[in-house]
């Protein structure tokens, strides 16, 4: 137990606020920190509920807490118990001059929002009853910030929101009920009274959730039980008040202890469960007591005396452990001691509270008494008391005028004045207002007035509040009885709540009232340290070592009947010549002596400690160089067994050496018979092979022939038939001119007319059917080949639905001329789009593609790319890399699986775009160098059968799995590049691309919700719109769309934003006349397209040091940058 005393403003309030704090901090686990918290978030809560300002102290506590804060084995605070005592309800309603109600009713007053205070219909202080007797305000407090600090802690300790706005409910409550006001009344000689305004009761009714009508009559009204039943009596204006007043204090009495009961179910786990009986408490367990101090002011009424009453039995309870105790404890051991004087203080408690005829005993009496006033109550203690030294009695005279007397209490004299004792020390609590609160429908009310715990008994004498206030005491010291007490003496050092202020008369006062002195004085010449013989024998023993010898055989024996001796004979050694005392029990000894004994025991420890270090050393260096002899001799084997070895090695090297030679010098005869031989053999072998060629020539020759004839033959036949097909074709075509000119000229001219036109044919026949026999021999040639054109630019273009830039002549009217401002995005959607999928925006993934892919390659693909292009714009987080699986399980050999193709597949792609790129160079080449031409034919053919066989190896790869979805984060850069990569190995996806990017920018959510009210949520929309049209520029300048989209993206980029459409439309414009990029956007064309400005190159001329900048594009081919260098030089 820490018990904190002292005068009232001394601090002990504080006191209690770091010393719970250290105890926090010095047991802190991270386990229990909310538990701790929960203990320094219970001060704000209960301070601002029992602590008041008052004219000595800006925060006197106004009731007494003591809290038990329980330990584990571990020394960890398991959890906390606050035990409440004497609370001042009278404070509720009446307060003294400059002082204050309870901080909680200023604090909701000045923190409640608008909304809360309108619900309860606050206002200001000074507008209640309650509040407006004295100034509301306090210098050192700001209430406002206050109530922010308790709703804080009620979080903390896990208040919910419907439970403080109950307990609101019942604070306005009792605001609202000192407002009520009564009007006198009188008929028929019955003084009555009623209510003035009925509509405020009718409030305070709802707030309680009772009825209004039976609330209003209960509080005008009182119910008595006669022999005929029960009897209402109409009570006057100031028994009316009484019963409000008594209604009051009882409601916030018992919402205080709800208060307190509900912060302990917070601060236990088990709803107090955990709570240790005192036996265990005394070994793990720390009590801390806070209790209002001693009070005296200029007018001294019944609360102060019930205050002063409690500080006298609190000093009662120090005087009994640090004075009577002590010396009873030496008289029982035979001590030779010598008697302190010191101040009792007992006859001042039988005085105010011990017998019938005590103060407080008289008061409740006087109560009893027909005809009891405050006036009979203070002559009845002039009479019994006034021969009391500790009464301080007036003349009969002052009696009757000021009704005054006083009592020397340990802390100096206070004088009492007895008006309203008898009044403020009834429980006027009516059982008419116990019934209709019965009756409530309010959960809190429910909880702190409980139908059985309600003395609903009118017949029953309601127990005084003094009564209760001993009783109370009572619980409290005998709780303290169970503790092994620690004393700690506040000292308030002015009269001024003043800063740098030491009234050293004052401090004096405070120090010899409390008992400073003696207590100070019991130390210095006592002996605080005790020990028992056995204790004392065991732990010090040592320092003779004949003695201890002495006390091991005796507890070998058992017997121990020899330890005060022994104890003897070891004060004799070590305290020689010093004050000590040896009891029939224990050893008594100084704060000095303690450090001696425990000095020459460590001297002996030191010693034992040196020599069996000496000895563990010793046998270590033993163990060491046991351990240092066999690796000597392990060494020493070691090192001949090497150099016998090495001897051995040596030699047979040597030996090697001359098998070498022995070697060499064989081969050399063989190879030298080798140079011999092989030239015959040359001349022999060209000489068959010119034989050979001889015997088989005439039959090549012969092949060759027949091959050529059978060529001119169907070269001859092939004429014939295309010159029949073109005579049968010109006169068709004569004959037709003739029927159309007939009507016009007449039968003659006209065909003489169709003979010109057929002549004027006719003499063009011959070149017609050297083109078409042309034609038909390349055709031929092809088909023989094996070959297909599906590699080449035209080929390419083709399956884009439109014609290669070396067909300009073949392709179909240029879509930048046309009007697009019907072919917008959504009509290309609705007529291609296939799944259900639709233009606008998404930010679901999709699980197939937008258009008709038929290849299971390009879907996933498709799926792939549409993931990454919703990561690129911020659609969609990148998925975090999963985590590893245990090390040989399946899902881990599945994702090596998956991450060994990905590996395989990826390089393989740009081998395969060089490929392309080569071929296309190749077939390039002059067609009329025929030699040369025949061997880059041969060696095209074999790059293409190479590449048709791992374009298959790759297409079979990519069926099983969707290697294009990586398990780790991509960078931008690499997002980019991947899907731009996709779009030049797989043409078939480039429209889906586009489609897709399009989809994601169509009815973006940052043209839609321009005005929205969360500016981070604007920004990344937009910073998402903005990254989706830079990755349509980049993939328009890397590959062109299909003719069949080309128009309508056309109009879509148009419809954009103003700033990217004209860069997009020119991005488009280039792709589309320069072909697809055979490789991605690079890091530093990406920065320049980000940047808007234009690429430079380098170039220099092959003949001379002179170098060219050129300003280039993304799609610039090398056409075009050759032209620009042509026409700066």
């Amino acid at each position: 137990l820490i018990s904190f005393s002292g005068e009232s403003g001394a601090g002990k309030t504080e006191s209690t606020k770091h010393i719970l704090q250290c105890l926090a901090a010095i047991s802190g686990t991270k386990k229990n920190s909310s538990i701790e918290q929960q203990i320094l978030e219970a001060n704000p809560i209960m301070e601002a509920f029992g602590n008041a300002k008052t004219i000595r102290n800006d925060n006197s506590s106004r009731f007494g807490k003591y809290i038990t804060v329980n330990f584990d084995s571990n020394g960890a605070i398991a959890n906390a118990y606050v035990d409440q005592y004497l609370l001042e309800k009278i404070r509720i309603v009446s307060q003294a001059k400059e002082e204050r109600n309870y901080h909680i009713f200023y604090c909701i007053l000045a923190g409640l929002g608008n909304e809360e205070r309108n619900k309860l219909r606050l206002t200001k202080a000074t507008d209640y009853a309650y509040l407006n007797k004295s100034t509301p305000k306090c210098d050192t407090r700001n209430d406002a910030e206050e109530w922010k600090a308790i709703r804080h802690a009620c979080k903390v300790l896990m208040f919910t929101d419907d439970e403080l706005f109950e307990i609101l409910r019942i604070l306005a409550v009792v605001l609202h009920l000192g407002n009520i006001q009564y009007t006198a009344q009188s008929a028929k000689g019955i003084d009555s009274v009623t209510i003035k305004d009925p509509k405020l009761v009718e409030f305070i009714a709802s707030l309680l959730e009772v009825d209004a009508k039976r609330l209003s009559t209960a509080l005008i009204s009182r119910t008595l039980e006669v022999h005929e039943g029960k009897v209402a009596r109409a009570l006057n204006a100031s028994s009316a008040a009484d019963v409000r007043d008594a209604f009051v204090k009882g409601l916030y009495g018992q919402m205080f202890e709800w208060l307190i009961e509900r912060i302990n179910v917070a601060m236990n786990n088990k709803n107090n469960a955990n709570r240790q009986n005192p036996s265990e408490e005394k070994l793990r367990s720390v009590g801390v007591l806070d209790i209002f101090g001693f009070e005296k002011f200029e007018q001294n009424s019944f609360e102060q005396l019930c205050i002063n009453y409690t500080n006298e039995e609190l000093q009662q309870f120090f005087v009994h452990h640090v004075f009577k105790l002590e010396q009873a404890e030496y008289e029982k051991e035979g001590v030779n001691w010598k008697k302190i004087t010191f101040i009792d203080n007992q006859d001042i408690i039988d005085l105010l509270a011990r017998g019938r005829m005590s103060i407080i005993s008289m008061i409740d009496e006087e109560m009893i008494v027909p005809q009891g006033t405050d006036q009979t109550l203070c002559a009845k203690l002039q009479q019994q008391h006034g021969k009391n030294k500790h009464f301080i009695s007036q003349s009969s005279r002052q009696v009757q005028k000021s009704l005054l007397f006083g009592v020397k209490h340990f802390a100096g004299p206070v004088s009492y004045d007895c008006l309203n004792f008898l009044e403020k020390n009834r429980d006027t609590f009516s059982n008419d207002l116990k019934h209709v609160l019965a009756k409530s429908n309010n959960r809190l009310i429910k909880t702190i007035f409980p139908l059985e715990s309600l003395n609903l008994d009118d017949k029953k004498r309601k127990p005084s509040l003094a009564a209760q206030f001993r009783k109370s005491l009572e619980v409290l010291l005998n709780a303290l009885r169970q503790c092994e007490p620690s004393f700690i003496r506040c000292i308030k050092p002015n009269e001024f709540k003043a800063i740098h202020n030491f009234d050293r008369e004052r401090v004096v006062q405070q120090l010899r009232y409390s008992g400073m002195m003696e207590t100070i004085n019991i130390r210095r010449i006592g002996y605080p340290i005790r020990h028992d013989f056995n204790e004392f024998v065991h732990r010090y023993a040592s320092i003779a070592p004949s003695l201890e010898r002495m006390h091991k055989k005796a507890e070998a024996r058992g017997d121990r009947s020899d330890q005060r001796t022994i104890a003897t004979k070891i004060c004799e050694v070590a305290l020689a010549g010093q004050d000590y005392q040896i009891g029939k029990n224990k050893v008594f000894l100084k704060d000095e002596h303690d450090a001696m004994l425990e000095q020459a025991r460590q001297k002996v420890l030191a010693d034992r400690i040196l020599a069996l270090q000496k000895a563990v050393r010793r046998y270590y260096a033993q163990q060491q160089f046991e351990r240092a002899k066999k690796l000597a001799k392990w060494l020493q084997q070691s090192w001949l067994c090497y150099a016998e070895r090495r001897a051995y090695c040596e030699m047979r090297l040597g030996f090697r050496r001359l098998q070498a030679l022995y070697a060499m010098q064989h081969i050399g005869e063989k190879q030298k018979l080798y140079l011999e031989t092989v030239p015959r053999i040359q001349v022999l072998a060209k000489g068959y092979v010119a034989r050979r060629n001889a015997k088989f020539r005439p039959k090549a020759f012969s092949i060759l022939q027949e091959k050529i004839v059978q060529y001119l033959a169907w070269r001859d036949v092939r004429r014939e038939q295309i010159k029949a097909m073109k005579l049968e074709e010109l006169e068709a075509f004569r004959n037709e001119e003739e029927r159309l000119l007939t009507p016009e000229l007449g039968p003659e001219k006209a065909r003489e007319a169709a003979q010109a036109a057929y002549e004027a044919r006719l003499a063009n026949l011959d070149e017609e059917i050297r083109e078409q026999l042309r034609a038909d021999i390349a055709n031929a040639r092809d088909k023989r080949a094996g070959t297909s054109r599906r590699y080449g630019r035209d080929a390419d273009d083709a399956e884009d639905g439109r014609a290669g830039p070396r067909h300009a002549v073949e392709r179909e009217a240029d879509p930048f001329k046309s009007d697009v401002s019907r072919n917008s995005f959504d009509k290309f959607a609705a007529k291609y789009f296939q799944h259900g999928n639709d233009a606008k925006h998404t930010t679901n993934e999709i699980i197939r593609p937008l258009l008709d892919l038929k290849s299971g390659v390009d879907q996933k693909a498709a799926v792939a790319t549409f993931q990454m292009i919703m990561q690129f714009m911020g659609d969609k987080t990148d998925v975090a890399v999963p985590e590893r699986t245990q090390k040989g399980s399946k899902s881990d050999k599945e994702n090596q699986r998956l991450e060994s193709q990905y590996d395989i597949l990826v390089p393989e792609l740009y081998p395969l775009i060089a490929q392309q790129h080569q071929l296309k160079l190749e077939e390039e080449e002059d067609p009329y160098e025929k030699k040369k031409n025949r061997g880059i034919r041969a060696r095209t053919m074999a790059r293409v059968r190479a590449f048709s066989k791992k374009s298959v190896y790759l297409e079979e790869r990519l069926k099983n799995e969707n290697p294009f979805i990586e398990d780790r984060h991509l960078t931008s850069l690499e997002k980019v590049q991947m899907i731009t990569m996709l779009g030049i190995v797989r043409r078939r996806l480039r429209d889906e691309i586009l489609c897709q990017i399009c989809k994601q920018l169509n009815d973006h959510p940052a043209l839609r919700e321009k005005r929205s009210r969360n500016a981070d949520k604007v920004e990344q929309r937009e910073r998402s719109l903005m990254r989706g049209w830079f990755l349509l520029c980049i993939c328009l300048y890397t590959f062109p769309p299909g003719s069949n989209l080309v128009r309508f993206l056309r109009n879509f980029i148009q419809n954009g934003p103003p700033s990217v459409s004209e860069f997009a439309e020119f991005a488009l414009k280039r792709s589309y006349k320069n072909g697809s990029r055979y490789e991605p956007l690079g890091i530093e064309e990406i920065n320049a397209l980000q940047q808007a400005v234009p690429l430079q190159i380098n170039a220099r001329i092959i003949h001379g040091e002179e170098r060219r900048a050129v300003c280039c594009d993304p799609a610039t081919i090398a056409e075009e940058a050759c032209l620009e260098i042509a026409r700066q030089l």
